[in-house]
């Protein structure tokens, strides 16, 4: 468990007046090869739990084994709380795991979200079966809305182009809430099959997502976004700002 740099990370993140910090899809809990076992639910608990409580949640995870089935899962912690689990509802290609069967709304002081993982926002990648307008459904019965953003933590490729960007606004438009992407900077050298060529995991584009006034408004921009950085949102006005970790790079 990579508790200074988690710890290092979150200061940085209060100094900057943050209220939510949000890690990639894996992070911590990568599995790097095949060959690998993800730790167990329990112990990915107490690892949490077991980081100095801090003023700014967080939202981490990855994959886990719950008794003998893996799961993709997404925690939020704050004060040294940690919140129920989500577990992510809809697989990718081949990805092997047990699913989640429903959304949750996470709750610490006057804030609220709603967390996805990757490939859930994205159902229409997949063969139309219903799940879009079921999981649309939960999300608006949660609150989603405007004080009530949604959180997506990914390992995804391409986040600015329409592969991704049209099923992150038909979110946003549907449940009138900022969707919030929280992605891997750099590109991996290993790369995956899919449709006629070959992509690379991560790439970058992490941001803010929402309709607003009947406008699609991005932030920050595709240029901005793809720099390994911390980004401050602002979910009540378009703005962002980017934060270098050059301070953090050899702590």
């Amino acid at each position: 468990m990579p508790a200074e740099r988690i710890g290092q990370l979150l200061d940085l993140a209060a100094a900057h007046r943050a209220d939510l910090a949000v890690f990639p899809e894996g992070y911590p809990f990568i599995v790097s090869s095949e060959e690998a076992v993800p730790p167990r639910l329990e112990q990915a608990k107490a690892d949490l739990e077991a980081l100095p409580a801090h003023p700014v949640a967080c939202i981490l995870g990855g994959y886990v084994m719950e008794r003998d089935t893996p799961r993709n899962a997404s925690f939020l912690i704050h004060q040294g709380h940690l919140h129920e689990p989500y577990f992510k509802r809809v697989r990718w290609q081949d990805e092997q795991f047990e699913p989640g069967t429903a959304l949750l709304r996470w709750r610490w002081n006057d804030h609220q979200v709603i967390p996805l993982i990757c490939a859930d926002v994205c159902v229409p990648w997949n063969e139309p079966d219903g799940r879009t307008a079921q999981m649309l459904g939960e999300a608006i019965a949660l609150g989603a809305g405007p004080a009530c953003p949604i959180i997506v933590s990914t390992f995804g490729a391409d986040l600015r182009t329409s592969y991704w960007t049209a099923p992150l606004r038909a979110w946003a438009r549907a449940c009138n809430a900022p969707v919030l992407v929280a992605a891997i900077a750099g590109a991996s050298c290993r790369q995956f099959d899919e449709g006629d060529g070959e992509r690379a995991y991560g790439g970058g584009g992490s941001g803010m997502y929402w309709v607003e006034g009947g406008r699609d408004r991005v932030w920050p921009k595709a240029a901005d976004s793809v720099d390994p950085a911390m980004y401050v949102l602002d979910t009540d006005h378009p703005q962002s700002l980017r934060v270098p970790l050059d301070a953090l790079a050899h702590a």
